[in-house]
């Protein structure tokens, strides 16, 4: 295999008008990519003191491949959707002229995006879709079908038979 396969990543990137900062702190970033497992860990790594005030500003949540997370630990991303969009516990030197009314009306859940990926769907997609996305403007889930390719005539089915190993 080539490529990063880790399935413990994270990092914040903060957004300027001239700049793009990576590595930056996650109370001070605009961008956070991560991984269920790379949040879980810090998240449990910061409880009771700071409990991941982060993820009470998400606006627009955008989880990709549900299916393979699927087949991890769910439990994984249960506990950051328990996070996500919570009124914070403390300030963190937060700039309050940049933070939207609705934000400390305890709206935010309400208000957020979030685009949900997956090549099929489980009860477990079905359920974080039905109980986690509160969008006030509504939930639209799109599947694509594809009608079933028939087989040409005249293209002959070879059976292989294998013989059974008995011990």
């Amino acid at each position: 295999m080539s490529g990063n396969i880790d399935d413990y990543f994270r990092i914040g990137m903060k957004v300027t008008r001239k700049s793009v900062k990576l590595f930056s702190d996650f109370y001070s970033s605009d961008i956070i990519v991560a991984s269920p497992l790379g949040l879980r860990e810090l998240i449990e790594k910061e409880r009771p003191s700071r409990s991941a005030d982060y993820l009470s500003s998400i606006e627009i949540l955008i989880i990709d491949q549900l299916d393979v997370l699927a087949m991890q630990n769910w439990n994984h991303l249960k506990l950051i959707f328990e996070h996500i969009n919570k009124i914070p516990k403390q300030s963190h030197d937060t700039d309050f002229s940049r933070v939207k009314p609705w934000y400390l009306d305890g709206h935010a859940a309400y208000l957020r995006q979030s685009i949900l990926l997956s090549a099929y769907e489980t009860p477990e997609i079905r359920s974080l879709f039905n109980k986690n996305l509160l969008n006030v403007s509504g939930k639209q889930r799109i599947q694509s079908a594809w009608a079933a390719a028939q087989v040409p005539e005249g293209i002959r089915q070879a059976s292989a038979h294998f013989a059974q190993l008995h011990y």
